[in-house]
């Protein structure tokens, strides 16, 4: 029995080196966050589906770009909000570039971090 508490003691010790790790990686990214446009990200062109959309912003449409692409195809691309960017390609440009795979590339960053910092999130 009492090797059976030893056990249990360095199991929740082990546990709690983890949650305090896990803990300073999260208040960590609270505190800077992570720099956008990352070859990770997965953007996708949508223009307006009608007559009057330009020749450049239809050849674009529904394609998929990389974050790391967006600054120097669409130079004076402005956030409309985190997931979000209105690429400006012309004067009145109504078109936007939706973020794909936001929540897998945060997550692969997450999981990045903790095994940078050797938290391991798995059972011990």
């Amino acid at each position: 029995m009492i090797e059976g508490l030893k056990s249990s003691m360095r199991a929740i010790s082990a546990y709690r080196q983890r949650l305090i790790g896990i803990d300073k990686v999260l208040k960590n990214r609270d505190q800077t966050s992570w720099r956008s446009m990352q070859h990770d990200e997965e953007w996708m062109f949508i223009h307006m589906q009608d007559e009057i959309v330009c020749l450049v912003c239809r050849g674009h449409g529904f394609k998929i770009f990389r974050g790391d692409y967006i600054p120097y195809k669409f130079m004076y691309f402005s956030f409309l909000d985190s997931l979000t960017i209105e690429p400006n390609v012309h004067t009145r440009c109504r078109c936007i570039l939706e973020w794909l795979n936001a929540a897998d590339a945060i997550r692969g960053r997450l999981e990045e971090e903790l095994y940078m910092y050797d938290v391991i999130v798995t059972d011990p």
